[in-house]
């Protein structure tokens, strides 16, 4: 069980605009300087040099099971120190930076392994004299993440390192200074109240404390059936679309694992709007992994299938020796032979496929067709540094150029950039949405030029990976994205300004049973009914082997 130590009381336990109550002395150790006891809360006097207020919390807490506080403050005036505390443990400190001559100081979350190895988060703030600041700072082991949200303002997250995450011992933290005695050089000028501790913290609870509701989209439930499932295989990554005949084709990898060297590329059809669907067929695969493959119905009556090949399970060293004679057929033939993205063209129908050499840009979602070429973005590293650029080639996906760049981060980044998709809108500008894995929000960047340039890539509010993008009918656009938190599952939101915004605050939820975070990788398409279908591989309590699902959904209307 999670316990929850409220040190200072509300009529609500939460934030609120009720007066406060006295403060439970029984769960406190003052210090030689001891706060004063005010209506709200604790007040802190650091104004008198080498003379400083304290108070520590009694109960010493395990970092290693992860820690999550809430609290408020706030000041009257400049402090006598430049990095007041707010909340301090060693290991674990929240405390202010103030900025001399300016109306703006710094909240400061920061985890300490050693004086030199530590990570922070900080986030400015306008000074307000004697307004209350409510501050919420999690540590997650776990999940490999540390947060700050300071008031309503997005919430900041940072992933931990591997020395960051492994924080061991019990902690004693300390309020309005970083020790008790009343020399402390850390001490805090102002008034700290409701304050609250919760830990463990982990907001992914285990399977068996997990509780799912149905989900639905407007008040109408959410429908689901299945697609392929074979029991003992892992079906992953599926690309969806639909022919001009009606059929519904869907492709996906096959393979043993999440990484191994057997994945291929299968395809499924139904003739009855996804009622019935057919046994897969393999319509690629070597002797290395296929992957995140894309199905696409072009103009010209072609059906196009993009995919990946990579020699995955010779990245990790886990798994490298699991499959010790894939490894060492790969090593002989040479590493260089096999990989690379594929693109398969069918004239008839998906009955047969003309596939090209490998080689060129690659991204799962597949390219996007415009005006007889096309486009695609793509993520790769150049010496260390991850790029994301944009790409063009003829109708028969050859001769690509390379049209301009959309992003890049430095090989030292805490965040990483994977798996764009570009959408190309009727009014010509072209948007894409990347994937950043470490913290889970996407990011975006758009160009109004065909691809030549674009702008600065920028985290949107959407938390999820990686997206599929679609222009509706009604020229709002759709990402829909695997949900990779508890409870784990796919969602989707929309733009009503092509993608500039998005309306978080009625995000659908399409799926959450989710076993685990192996799941996602959604496409979606519109049917003339207005409905939507979306397409994903999901992984449940009842099927414990990666499968394909369709979602089949309507929008609220406008």
């Amino acid at each position: 069980m999670k316990r929850i130590l409220l040190l200072m009381l509300f009529s609500l336990l939460c934030f609120g605009e009720g007066v406060g109550t006295k403060i439970d002395l029984a769960d406190l150790t003052f210090g030689e300087q001891p706060p004063k006891v005010v209506d709200g809360g604790l007040s802190f006097d650091a104004s008198v040099p080498g003379v400083a207020s304290s108070a520590a919390l009694k109960e010493a807490y395990d970092l290693s099971v992860g820690i999550k506080v809430a609290l408020e403050f706030r000041i009257f005036g400049p402090q006598s120190n430049v990095f007041p505390r707010l909340f301090d443990g060693g290991k674990l400190s929240l405390h202010l930076q103030m900025e001399p001559h300016t109306k703006h100081y710094k909240i400061k979350f920061l985890v300490s392994v050693n004086s030199d190895v530590y990570q922070q988060i900080v986030e400015a703030v306008e000074f307000e004299q004697g307004a209350w600041r409510k501050v919420e700072f999690t540590y997650e082991p776990q999940g490999r993440v540390m947060s700050l949200k300071v008031g309503d303002n997005q919430l900041s997250m940072l992933p931990l390192s591997d020395e960051a995450r492994g924080l061991t011992g019990k902690v004693n933290f300390i309020l309005g200074n970083n020790q008790l005695k009343a020399g402390g050089k850390r001490g805090f000028t102002g008034e700290i109240r409701n304050v609250v501790v919760t830990s463990p913290y982990d907001p992914n609870p285990r399977e068996d404390e997990a509780t799912f509701s149905k989900p639905s989209v407007g008040g109408e439930p959410v429908r689901h059936s299945v697609v392929s499932h074979l029991r003992g295989r892992h079906l992953a990554f599926p690309g969806f679309d639909i022919l001009p005949n009606g059929e519904w084709v869907v492709v996906f990898r096959e393979g043993e694992a999440h990484v191994c060297p057997y994945g291929r590329i299968c395809l499924v059809r139904s003739r009855d709007g996804g009622l019935n669907w057919s046994a897969p067929v393999s319509i690629s695969d070597t002797a290395s992994d296929e992957r995140d493959p894309s199905i696409q119905a072009l103009p010209d009556g072609r059906v196009l299938v993009t995919h990946g090949g990579w020699n995955s399970w010779m990245f990790y060293a886990e798994t490298k020796d699991k499959f010790p004679g894939a490894s060492a057929y790969i090593q002989q033939v040479g590493e260089r032979n096999f990989g690379g993205s594929r693109f398969l063209f069918s004239s008839d129908g998906c009955e047969t496929w003309s596939i090209s050499p490998r080689g060129g840009p690659f991204c799962p979602h597949g390219p996007m067709f415009v005006e007889g070429r096309f486009l695609m973005a793509s993520a790769f590293r150049r010496d260390g540094s991850r790029i994301v650029e944009c790409f063009a080639s003829d109708g028969n996906a050859q001769n690509w150029e390379r049209l301009g760049q959309i992003g890049s981060l430095a090989k030292d980044s805490v965040i990483d950039f994977q798996e764009p998709h570009l959408l190309s809108l009727r009014d010509g500008s072209l948007l894409v949405a990347i994937r950043e894995p470490e913290i889970g929000f996407l990011y975006m960047s758009r160009s109004v030029d065909g691809g030549r340039t674009w702008t600065t890539p920028e985290r949107t509010p959407i938390r999820g990976f990686p997206a599929h993008l679609l222009e509706l009918r009604d020229g709002r656009v759709l990402a829909s994205y695997g949900y990779r938190y508890f409870p784990y599952g796919i969602r989707a939101c929309l733009s009503n300004d092509g993608g500039k915004t998005w309306d978080m605050e009625h995000e659908f939820i399409l799926q959450n049973n989710g076993l685990n975070v192996d799941l996602g990788y959604p496409v979606t398409r519109e049917l003339p009914n207005g409905e939507m279908v979306t397409i994903y591989y999901h992984v449940t309590a009842e099927r414990r082997d990666c499968f394909i699902e369709a979602a089949r959904w309507k929008l609220p209307a406008k």
